[in-house]
């Protein structure tokens, strides 16, 4: 167990209600991976442009993002689209929250530990998919969410960093309300604790996999 994680991976969380943006992901989830490259400014926009390294990369750059996925699936179905489409909607009507998460890695970080090959640009994405659930889940339970909670990611490369964008949601919320400007709403604001922890899985997960690769090649 690393005692400090690395400034290799970032991991960073917002919240919001606006319908509009519920609106633009649902018909995101709707986008083949080419569409959705070619719309990529859409979801930029529902994102929120908050990452710490928003330029772009020299040279060529394989396609902006990959295909969606869940916590089952790595990559969705027309049907299984739809329903995810509909959970969406159920947890706008709902009014919960949707919590816009990014984590983000050096390229020299997964490098490092045998996920990139920046000549070949070539990604361990199966490996990114697994701690990315890892870290989901770590989050969804120290939030107190597990088995409310729907959820789909993509990677992106349009950066300098190689980055998967996550957007979370509960069709049937569970959180308690607060007033805010005079309304109440769910209050969604992430545990401080949560964020270490969150870290941390993400980083255990590639540095294990890192300590396996060794002794293979030792072998």
């Amino acid at each position: 167990m690393p005692g400090k994680v690395p400034p290799g991976v970032v991991f960073k969380s917002r919240f919001v209600f606006s319908k509009q943006k519920f609106s633009n992901y649902i018909n995101y989830i709707d986008r083949s991976e080419a569409v959705r490259n070619i719309a990529y400014n859409l979801y930029s926009d529902y994102v929120g442009n908050y990452m710490d390294n928003p330029q772009k990369q020299p040279g060529p750059l394989p396609e902006k993002t990959s295909a969606l996925f869940t916590a089952t699936h790595n990559r969705l179905t027309p049907k299984e689209k739809e329903e995810l489409k509909k959970q969406f909607r159920v947890a706008q009507e709902a009014d919960s929250p949707m919590w816009q998460q990014v984590i983000s890695f050096t390229n020299d970080f997964l490098k490092q530990h045998g996920l990139y090959d920046p000549e070949s640009r070539q990604l361990d994405e199966g490996k990114i998919r697994e701690v990315t659930r890892a870290a989901v889940q770590e989050m969804l339970k120290n939030e107190h969410m597990n088995g409310t909670a729907v959820w789909s990611a993509s990677i992106h490369y349009n950066t300098d960093n190689i980055h998967v964008h996550i957007a979370v949601v509960e069709p049937h919320p569970t959180l308690r309300k607060k007033d805010f400007e005079g309304k109440k709403q769910y209050r969604a604001a992430m545990k401080r604790t949560t964020f270490s922890k969150v870290k941390s899985k993400i980083v255990n997960g590639i540095i294990d996999r890192s300590e396996q690769l060794k002794e293979i090649k030792l072998l």
